[in-house]
């Protein structure tokens, strides 16, 4: 509803730089509360102060988005009072605190409200604030009916707050540390499982927070690992578990899964923490994934190794000579994108280019198992089986944004829009939020009603979701998102440490991806340097996008980036940003400086 230019002089703003007098403000009045029920509008009332710091923050960002300035004056009638002026109004209607905003009909009727909340997460609010308005007509005018106290909400809609992202982060490591082997590392007594997910949210924890304690718990465990018998010394590679607390006694299968993601963490913490042992160790994964399971024909990886105890308790010199385990030639695709993350960050780490391109010819053979309605086939024999299972495109999803990073070859950004488009239409469950684990198609299966949803797997097809998004510089996902960590947010405490990677999704879906945009030139060997420096560096939430002074020159304008100063670092967390980066020497510890800042 248009607005007369002196009843906007009538609201006061934060007197820094904003846009919120871009609403179409109304001041409390009958008219405006006429014009909802003529409009079949709901109200949206922002109770303020000027002497309200955060009142001028939810100025200069929320009330500032294009986005949240469009979909409320498209959608509702805005009504501003001042706090101090209007006691009356903020008496009944404050949300315990300043800013306040208040959703009403046109009585009056408060139905939802809250105080601060940030753009991205307020802009889905209204959404769902407005959907619920519109579909659920009849069960509101009940619950207005049967509410006594006109001044209490009717219903909350449970927005995903940030104490809840610290609530999760706090409760998992508080877990952690409760489960932590003091004397030998890892997790719990025996058996003793790597515990994979634990030790990537100690990486994230530490890199956070400087928490000297998350380093310790983490660097102990991995070289209690690599110097224990569930590390085979002789032809490396991890065994799956170990039988004792102490890890000297193992189950000596090996699997591709657990050597992939593993391989990926010590690097990661080798780069961290500067423990050449973790450097060694990633280096022997590598060479026994390369003679044991490596596929050279077709360029993947196989499944496993079985566990022949008698053969890995052989002298080294009796092993190389003895028959080895059988391999499980089966080539399952999950565990392939794990696989190709592991290598493809080996690359960056160890600066060995052919894990690059060894990781390419991996990416082409699914590529030819790939269906266009079901996304990937789960496993290979003579033959592509078995679509329609979750953790497959949720994997190759990462792998496919790894490989994108790297190559700056957008058909692999294009596959990975692809992936996450099937994702969201196959397997989300519009009812209640989340993501089904497989599409049944199996008869006897489609008698059993199983609509479980598993944490880790839905919390990694959140954070990939989120990946994509931010290297999109969109909210694609935002729904689906935002509609699974809220499913997780009322039971992961049931989970422990199993919640490890829930948590670590809470934290990048309230703070968003550290976004790092460098700006360079392709056939600049400075460049590429710089940019494999920033790929390789860890940090969180991490998003990476190249642009480049001589094809992106209409993106460069539109940042206000300048062509002549490369290459260089733009690092920001929404609209919080720093001064470029232009020295490669300091890109390394800005990135992890910027972790913590931005938290």
């Amino acid at each position: 509803m248009p607005t007369y230019e002196n009843e906007k002089l009538a609201f006061r703003f934060s007197p820094r730089n904003n846009k919120a007098k871009n609403i179409n403000w109304n001041e409390w009045s009958e008219k405006a509360f006429n014009t909802a029920k003529k409009q079949d509008k709901l109200v949206l009332l922002s109770i303020s102060a000027t002497w309200c710091h955060w009142c001028h923050v939810m100025d200069e960002t929320t009330f500032s988005h294009e986005p949240v300035i469009n979909y409320i004056n498209q959608n509702f009638i805005p009504v501003r009072v001042d706090t101090d002026m209007r006691p009356d109004i903020n008496r009944r209607y404050n949300m315990s605190g300043w800013p306040t905003v208040a959703i009403l009909n046109y009585d009056g009727v408060l139905l939802s409200g809250g105080t601060y909340i940030p753009p991205e997460k307020f802009l889905t609010f209204l959404e769902e604030i407005h959907s619920y308005y519109k579909n659920n007509r009849d069960e509101i005018e009940v619950k207005i009916r049967e509410n006594k106290n006109k001044a209490k909400p009717i219903f909350t809609l449970k927005t995903i707050s940030k104490g809840l992202a610290c609530d999760a982060i706090k409760y998992v490591y508080e877990n952690i540390v409760k489960t932590y082997d003091k004397l030998y590392g890892g997790f719990g007594i025996e058996p003793k499982f790597p515990m994979s997910e634990a030790l990537e949210f100690l990486l994230f924890y530490y890199s956070k927070t400087g928490d000297d304690n998350a380093s310790l718990m983490l660097s102990k465990t991995l070289t209690n690992m690599l110097e224990g018998g569930i590390f085979d010394q002789t032809d490396g590679g991890f065994f799956r578990y170990s039988t004792t607390r102490d890890w000297s006694m193992p189950h000596y299968e090996k699997m591709l899964e657990d050597n992939s993601v593993l391989l990926k963490i010590l690097l990661e913490a080798y780069n961290v923490i500067k423990n050449d042992k973790f450097k060694y160790g990633a280096s022997k994964i590598i060479s026994y994934m390369k003679s044991e399971l490596y596929d050279n024909k077709n360029s993947v990886f196989y499944g496993s190794q079985d566990a022949e105890e008698e053969f890995y308790r052989l002298p080294p010199d009796k092993r190389k000579k003895a028959k080895k385990p059988l391999v499980d030639k089966t080539i399952y695709t999950d565990k392939n994108a794990l696989a190709a993350m592991g290598f493809l960050y080996s690359g960056l780490v160890l600066d060995d280019n052919s894990y690059l391109q060894m990781m390419i010819s991996l990416i082409n053979f699914f590529n030819k198992i790939f269906d266009d309605d079901y996304g990937f086939y789960h496993y290979y024999t003579q033959k592509p089986e078995l679509l329609g299972i979750l953790n497959d495109n949720v994997n190759m999803l990462n792998a496919f944004l790894d490989l994108y990073e790297i190559t700056i070859d957008e058909i692999y950004l294009d596959k990975a829009s692809k992936i996450a488009t099937i994702i969201v239409n196959k397997f989300f469950d519009e009812n209640k939020g989340g993501f089904f684990e497989d599409i049944v198609n199996d008869k006897t299966l489609k008698n059993i009603n199983n609509d479980e949803k598993d944490i880790l797997t839905n919390s990694r097809a959140a954070l990939a979701l989120m990946r994509l998004d931010g290297i999109l510089e969109r909210d694609d996902h935002k729904k689906e998102i935002s509609k699974t960590l809220k499913l997780f947010s009322k039971s992961y405490k049931k989970y422990g440490i199993y919640a490890s990677t829930f948590a670590v999704a809470m934290d990048f879906y309230m703070n968003g991806p550290l976004h790092i945009n460098v700006v360079g030139r392709k056939d600049d060997d400075k460049t590429n340097s710089f940019y494999k420096k920033v790929l390789k560096t860890y940090a969180p939430n991490k998003v990476v996008k190249y642009i480049d002074v001589v094809n992106d020159a209409s993106k460069l304008d539109l940042k206000g980036y300048s062509p002549l100063k490369y290459p260089a670092a733009y690092i920001c967390i929404g609209e919080k940003c720093i001064d470029p980066v232009v020295d490669e020497e300091e890109i390394e510890n800005t990135i992890r400086i910027s972790s913590k800042i931005f938290k």
